[in-house]
């Protein structure tokens, strides 16, 4: 039995009168709640924290000596890497993290990895 009245559903343009926020046609889905690259709670203070702190150690980019914008890890978390060990990371301006990035997934597709 609900204990709050029926309002309707949050999602833009729905009538649906609900109790939850959003009427059952607009539920999301387990995947749509948040971004994997937004860590939440206590993860998201000490990855911002890491970043922060890596960034003022070591401001310009490994690959191009531009000023970095970017903290990436040198081997993947899922290849074993630590999260929060400085040693593991590097400063790389979005350009060299795209490039880096995009190198690990083909190499991964190739099952080099």
């Amino acid at each position: 039995m609900p204990t709050a009245p029926p309002t309707r559903c949050s999602a833009d343009g729905c009538t649906e009168l609900t109790t939850t926020g959003r009427c059952d046609q607009h539920q999301r889905k387990p995947w749509q709640q948040r971004s994997r690259h937004q860590p939440r709670g206590r993860l998201a203070r000490r990855d911002i924290a890491f970043k922060a702190e890596h960034l003022r150690r070591e401001p310009n980019c490994r690959g191009c000596g531009r000023p970095a914008e970017q903290v990436d890890h040198i081997r993947p978390l899922s290849q074993g890497g630590a999260m929060f060990d400085h040693a593991n990371a590097q400063s790389l301006c979005a350009e060299c993290h795209d490039r880096k990035t995009r190198a690990e997934n083909a190499a991964r597709q190739r099952g080099v990895w």
